[in-house]
């Protein structure tokens, strides 16, 4: 369903209430960056003092050298660049002063071992021979293999978010449901979702779902929800912490205008201590996020926790 179909199973055009929409979350400051990630990634840099000529390094980009190599990132800068760029065939530059090859240490498949380290590392040796460089692995096989486990464990402990439950005796109407979340700033998302959106994030902020045999927001199909949840993913998240007052007001807005009761994830109906829970658990998932050197929403974070 597309909003356009969705406004004319309402009969009418939504948008934002000024008075009503949710208070903006907090967003980083636009920085350019396309990697290497050293926390999350195994970066072997091609090291020396001869310039590598554009065909040389385009000719890494090709299926036969990208499946030797293991499918990695090839970043690369000219001489007058400040930081690295990702390396493409339509890449102007007559040669190179610096080449890297990327490989994220966790992946959905699996992780980086250090026997795998060892080989990407011994096949970039034989690409860096041809160039005159020298391959150099940040880190070592062995630490890159200790650093893809503690990863791979931080990512599957730390794989959380805050969900929300609005339920009723008798289901929610829909058009009320839509409605109401589109006065809050929430529009119909590719997803089919309620999405919470800000112009500077490329993602969804919050998203408001049906709950029980509903897949969408229908309202010629599904005159009434069993209910909605609405959440968001910490990891994924520049403002967690506004992210989930923002979960938190859209859950109430909703259950108000549908005479409902929000719930939490464990089941229980919203209480002010279960508020304060839900601060104090986010605190504790935030100061982990910190002792493992990644901030939730960064480069490295949605990397390491992509679905």
């Amino acid at each position: 369903m597309t909003e356009k179909q969705l406004f004319a199973s309402l009969g009418e055009e939504l948008q934002a209430d000024a008075e009503r929409s949710l208070s903006p979350l907090r967003l980083p400051p636009f920085e350019p960056s396309v990697g290497p990630y050293l926390t999350v990634q195994y970066v072997i840099e091609l090291v020396g003092r001869d310039p590598i000529p554009s065909a040389a390094a385009k000719e890494l980009l090709s299926p036969p050298a990208q499946r030797s190599l293991g499918q990695p990132e090839v970043f690369v800068m000219s001489p007058l660049d400040r930081r690295w760029k990702v390396l493409w065939q339509g890449e102007e530059a007559a040669a190179f002063d610096s080449l890297a090859f990327a490989w994220d240490l966790v992946t959905p498949g699996g992780k980086i071992s250090e026997a795998s380290a060892k080989t990407l590392w011994e096949r970039s040796e034989q690409v860096a021979f041809r160039l005159n460089r020298k391959a150099v692995p940040m880190p070592a096989p062995e630490d890159a293999a200790r650093r893809a486990a503690a990863l791979e464990e931080f990512r599957d402990a730390m794989d959380v978010g805050v969900d929300l439950a609005i339920i009723k005796a008798g289901g929610l109407s829909t058009d009320v449901v839509v409605k109401t979340a589109y006065a809050l700033g929430y529009r119909l998302g590719a997803s089919q979702l309620l999405e919470y959106r800000q112009s500077g994030w490329p993602e969804a902020l919050l998203a408001v779902f049906p709950l029980g045999n509903a897949t969408a927001f229908d309202p010629s199909c599904h005159e009434k929800l069993e209910g909605v949840g609405v959440g968001y993913q910490v990891a994924a998240s520049p403002d967690p912490e506004g992210a989930l007052r923002a979960a938190l007001h859209t859950a109430k807005e909703l259950a108000r205008a549908c005479s409902a009761t929000v719930f939490l994830e464990e089941g229980e109906p919203l209480t002010p201590a279960g508020e304060q829970m839900l601060f104090q658990n986010l605190s504790a998932a935030l100061d982990t996020f910190e002792q493992a050197g990644i901030e939730p929403g960064s480069p490295e974070a949605l990397r390491l926790f992509t679905p």
